[in-house]
């Protein structure tokens, strides 16, 4: 009899788990469809005051992205949920004031996530399984369905004022590297976008929550190049929804110069980086492979970096060609850093065919550490990066990482873009380990913000084919589905002895007003 119970009370709880699941599900989709349907009313930027004299005027704008993830993630051995799925929802508001020489923005955020996985957090060496259980693990004190209002976004920017090209922006802002100059040919801004840009900083907003930047940045601009410098501490985010407060415990000062497309090389972009970072957080968890115990983070990096692009016109299409590096020093704790990173690119987008195939492909590397006992930290620190916008499938990021990659991107009509991706992928280092995550997420505690797993000795991780649906369907609204699929190589098999392949979907919709 006691048996029955105990198994009718284990039935219980599963019903209950299954009842909340369904529940999050229908509840995702109703907002999703219930956001497809208000997308018919929303407009641009909508102006609510204008102020006399010209002196400027008032608007307000806004964004709702609603999104649905589904993983059947790596699985280490049985008792742990490695198949599960979650819902977000995320609003943001803002204020614009907009005159000839000053504009000023405040927005605030609301994020709510749903049904996050209670029992994906595996012990060493596997650690969260997937990002539902990253998000979790950031916000155990709430449960599995977190919230937060908090301040995105509030700064005033000069631009121009004297006339000369100063501009400045001071306050809690958006920096994302690789941005500082647009140019009018939206082709060369879409290359900028999706293969230059999040690289090293990034406001991480394809998660959930974003970071933002508190700080000033001040630019000069010239009609044949662009110098941008900036000073400032991240916030904390990511996947974090305490993500109002600033980690005053990293110093960040990042400085670019860029020579404007065709100014010193026929359609070609050039660009030269400077970056400090400085982390001193009260974070207990130490991602190197020497697995020692700390009571503080004590890492200073000093990155050098150069970047070039051009579009090119070759017979009846256009070719484009794309070099990144990075190399750093400083200090890792009380180790010497020395690391370096490598991404070559090339491309053809046929113009005369149906579709525009664009057939893409390219060879990325960033060093990792040959010995945890030799004085020298030799792994590529990403420092705050978006590492969704290279690894679409992020079980891994760019620090001890090769990766041979090839892209398809078809346009069937203007307002749809389909993407295919095919990596296949090592580490550089054997005696390193397999990274993932983008950086500081929280202030203190004993989160670091990327995760380390054992390379078990070997280098092949594996190979990773995707595709992706963008549709546009106005200035306002578009939606966005893709699916993963990781076929595990020596590292995951030895890693992941359950099962060593993995799946990811996901399916979103964002309105913008």
């Amino acid at each position: 009899m006691l048996k029955k119970l105990e198994n009718f009370g284990e039935g219980l709880e599963m019903f209950k788990s299954k009842l909340k699941f369904c529940f999050a599900n229908i509840m995702g989709f109703t907002i999703f469809f219930i956001c497809l349907l208000y997308s018919r009313f929303v407009f641009a930027d909508v102006e609510i005051y204008k102020f006399p004299r010209n002196i400027g005027t008032l608007s307000f704008s806004g964004e709702i992205l609603g999104r649905y993830e589904y993983r059947d993630w790596f699985d280490p051995k049985p008792g742990f949920d490695n198949q599960y799925g979650f819902f977000f929802k995320r609003t943001r508001l803002g204020l614009r004031f907009n005159s000839e020489k000053i504009n000023a923005f405040v927005q605030g955020q609301y994020i709510h996530l749903f049904n996050l996985p209670e029992h994906s957090i595996a012990p060493p060496p596997y650690g969260p399984l997937g990002l539902g259980a990253v998000y979790y693990a950031h916000n155990k004190n709430q449960g599995e369905s977190p919230y937060r209002v908090f301040l995105k976004s509030a700064y005033i920017n000069f631009n121009n004022p004297f006339n000369i090209g100063i501009s400045g922006k001071f306050g809690r802002f958006d920096y994302i590297d690789g941005l500082e100059v647009m140019t009018d040919n939206k082709k060369f801004n879409f290359l900028k976008k999706i293969r230059i840009r999040h690289r090293l900083i990034s406001s991480m907003d394809w998660t959930a929550i974003g970071r933002s930047f508190d700080g000033g940045e001040i630019s000069y601009d010239h009609r044949k190049f662009n110098i941008l410098a900036g000073i400032t501490h991240p916030t904390q985010g990511g996947f974090d929804v305490d993500a109002g407060d600033a980690i005053e415990n990293i110093d960040l000062l990042y400085s670019t110069f860029t020579i404007k497309r065709s100014e010193l090389i026929p359609d070609t972009e050039l660009r030269l980086f400077y970056i400090y970072y400085d982390d001193d957080r009260h974070v207990t968890q130490r991602v190197d492979n020497t697995m020692l115990p700390v009571s503080e983070a004590n890492i200073t990096v000093h990155t050098l970096g150069f970047s070039s692009l051009g579009i090119y016109k070759l017979g009846t299409g256009e070719m484009d060609l794309l070099l990144w590096t990075a190399l750093q020093f400083g200090d890792w704790y009380e180790l010497d850093h020395k690391a370096y990173a490598l991404a070559a690119e090339i491309g053809y987008q046929f113009n005369n065919i149906p579709l525009k195939p664009w057939l893409r492909g390219g060879y990325f590397i960033s060093s990792g550490d040959s010995d945890p006992k030799d004085g020298d930290h030799e792994t590529f620190y990403q420092l705050l990066p978006s590492s969704w916008a290279y690894a679409r499938f992020p079980f891994y990021n760019a620090m001890n990482s090769k990766d041979l990659f090839g892209m398809l991107i078809l346009k069937p009509t203007d307002n749809l873009v389909l993407r295919s991706d095919w990596h296949f992928l090592w580490l550089d280092e054997s005696d390193d380990g397999l990274y993932s995550g983008s950086g500081a997420t929280q202030e203190r505690g004993n989160i670091f913000g990327y995760l380390y797993r054992p390379s078990m000795e070997k280098e092949y991780v594996g190979n990773l084919l995707d595709i992706s649906a963008t549709l546009n369907v106005s200035k306002n609204l578009n939606f966005t589905a893709y699916y993963g699929h990781a076929f595990g190589g020596d590292v995951m098999n030895k890693l992941f002895k359950g099962k060593s392949d993995a799946d990811y979907f996901y399916i979103e919709t964002l309105i913008q007003f």
